[in-house]
């Protein structure tokens, strides 16, 4: 028997296609938005921990301003409390540290030829050390060559430079470009990191950056734990000697120390945050799409009473009649969630592929997991099972005699 409904429920829908169409695509509309911004948010938290995963789970961000966020990237200046040559040294000497690296940075005017920019001028170690920067920042290189342990007065840019995106000319290498009064040669440029900051970041010495900008403190250490060390533990442990370095009691902190993992919870519990708004938002198109299956569903009921009629006068129970009209609004909201998920994640993969070209990097990955083809599935059905809800109780409760003279 519910075989020969789902056939008498599909030959219903086949006859009224205008009215089918505008209902499926209501939910369409409403499964395709959902699933698009879920993607598009399950995408940025995919390509945050595939960052990571290729940095190591066992680096150490200490950094001077509890503002650094994600210390990795260079977008903010910290003027004060930062770390000094005994305290890095200190650091070090911690149990469970491997290695650690200063890195410092400020906003200065560069110059090429006649024209100057307000630009990220970063000092890196060079030597053993930068090697640990090299694989926490993901340097690598787009063309030109490396620093060499002696270099003094040269320059690796981002990619921005030789795109002509941050000067009105591209840098070339071997050019001169000034800072505060010094040249130096351009022997090389990064690969795109994704942000502005990096991308348009001038990387020098570190000795000559002190030099140059007459400081003698850096704004970050990178550190890198021992792989049979627990890397929470050793986090700790940093801080407790910082703590002891500064004089400082537990909670006056003026520095902050994460590992990659302490990032990733914080990034994880921002987008899950922003999941919960955008299902928020979603629910105006739920409302409108509900309304329009119920709509669709009651006029069907209206339209048919006489076919009701009959059907109960030759023995249908209600049960079988609410049954007839939930089978049209399965069928309806299956179709409607089929084609909103890949309608929704084709918008996905066109937001990554428009983003990750303007980037020039991988910076934003979407994929279709079973957690979003499942909820894609279930949203659709909850969302026409309850339109129906009303209409097929109504259909139901019909007297049979006067279905039948209507």
């Amino acid at each position: 028997m519910i075989i020969d409904f789902f056939k008498i429920a599909f030959e219903n829908l086949t006859r009224r296609k205008t009215r089918v169409f505008l209902t499926v695509l209501s939910i369409v509309i409403s499964v395709g938005s959902l699933v698009a911004l879920l993607s598009i948010s399950q995408g940025l938290t995919n390509s945050i921990e595939n960052i990571f995963e290729q940095m190591g789970r066992d680096k150490i961000y200490i950094t001077s301003s509890s503002a650094a966020g994600m210390a990795f990237i260079p977008t903010s200046v910290f003027a004060s409390n930062e770390f000094t040559d005994s305290e890095i040294a200190k650091i070090k000497k911690v149990d469970g540290i491997e290695d650690a690296s200063p890195m410092a940075f400020d906003k200065v005017v560069a110059s090429l030829d006649e024209e100057s920019k307000i630009v990220y001028i970063a000092g890196i170690p060079l030597g053993k050390e930068e090697e640990v920067i090299r694989e926490m920042q993901q340097l690598e290189l787009s063309h030109g060559k490396d620093f060499e342990k002696n270099d003094k007065y040269k320059a690796i840019l981002g990619c921005k430079y030789a795109k002509g995106e941050v000067f009105d000319e591209e840098v070339k290498l071997d050019d001169k470009i000034s800072i505060l009064g010094a040249k130096f040669k351009v022997i090389g440029f990064w690969n795109c990191f994704g942000n502005d900051a990096d991308d348009s970041t001038i990387m020098i010495p570190i000795d000559i950056y002190k030099e140059l900008m007459n400081k003698t403190t850096y704004n970050i250490i990178m550190a890198k734990a021992g792989s049979n060390y627990n890397i929470s533990s050793v986090a700790e442990a940093v801080k407790t000697e910082l703590r002891r370095e500064r004089n400082l009691k537990e909670g006056e902190e003026n520095f902050e120390v994460q590992t990659s993992d302490d990032i990733i919870d914080t990034f994880n519990q921002v987008m899950s945050t922003l999941d919960l708004l955008i299902i928020a938002l979603s629910m105006v198109s739920l409302f409108v799409a509900g309304f329009v299956i119920m709509n669709s569903i009651y006029t069907s009921v209206l339209e048919r009473k006489k076919e009701i009629g009959i059907f109960k006068a030759i023995g249908a129970k209600n049960s079988d009649i609410a049954l007839f009209f939930i089978i049209e609004t399965i069928l309806i909201s299956l179709l409607g969630g089929v084609i909103g998920l890949f309608a929704g994640f084709s918008i996905g993969r066109v937001v990554e592929y428009l983003t990750n070209s303007s980037l020039d990097s991988e910076m934003l990955i979407v994929t279709l997991d079973i957690r979003l083809i499942s909820f894609a599935f279930v949203f659709s059905l909850i969302l026409g099972l309850i339109s129906t809800a009303y209409p097929a109780l109504k259909a139901a409760k019909l007297n049979p005699v006067d279905a039948i003279r209507s």
